[in-house]
């Protein structure tokens, strides 16, 4: 019995130290992590009873996408004008790898 139970111990000693080697020796796994960002500048914070600003406002719809097509499926931004009145059919936002 006790024969048995150090064979089995040492088989398990031995897995073990493969699975350590095997861990060790593996490439390391490269993880970019991805933001969403506005493509204009959004003034920083300006007065606590003012509200937030437009740009404020609308590049939140950046940093709430989650994936990269929803991230420039946000399109409220005209480039052209610099307002909000109306589409201008391009992305408002950027996916770049988060810093």
């Amino acid at each position: 019995m006790k024969y048995l139970e150090l064979v089995l111990v040492i088989v398990a000693i031995v897995i073990l130290l493969c699975l350590v080697v095997y861990v060790s020796l593996s490439p390391p796994v490269l993880v970019v992590e991805f933001a969403c960002t506005p493509i204009y500048d959004v003034p920083g914070y300006l007065d606590f009873y003012t509200g937030i600003s437009a740009h404020e406002h609308y590049a939140s719809y950046c940093y709430r996408a989650r994936t990269e097509p929803e991230c420039l499926g946000v399109d409220y931004y005209n480039e052209a004008r610099d307002d909000f009145t109306t589409p201008d059919g391009r992305p408002d936002c950027k996916w770049v790898p988060a810093a």
